[in-house]
């Protein structure tokens, strides 16, 4: 899967959310530099992989519709390129953080 911009895969909502959220854990929680880059890549990975399933810009009406069939296909993509497990625990972890962060704005 190819390296393309928030900007090419997220609409501009979703955008605001994912800087929004991301500025939250870096001045308000004061999570580690590290912390936060291996947050920003997880999501945006997801993204990517939300993108290139459905051939077209994500956005924050999508994602309140994800099934999960579609969180089945990104852990069953993840797990055919060979991600280490513990890697997939931490990106699905960092996707469960978002979402909570984005359901408080419902």
């Amino acid at each position: 899967m190819h390296l393309c911009p928030l900007s090419k895969i997220a609409d501009a909502a979703l955008a605001k959310y994912i800087n929004d959220w991301l500025y939250e854990l870096e001045h308000i929680k004061c999570y580690q530099a590290n912390t936060l880059r291996a947050y920003k890549n997880d999501i945006l990975c997801w993204l990517r992989f939300l993108y290139a399933y459905e051939e077209h810009i994500v956005s924050v009406p999508y994602l309140n519709a994800l099934d999960i069939l579609t969180m089945m296909g990104w852990l069953g993509y993840r797990h055919r390129e060979n991600y280490e497990a513990r890697s997939t625990r931490r990106a699905l972890s960092s996707v469960r953080q978002f979402a909570l962060y984005m359901r408080q704005f419902k």
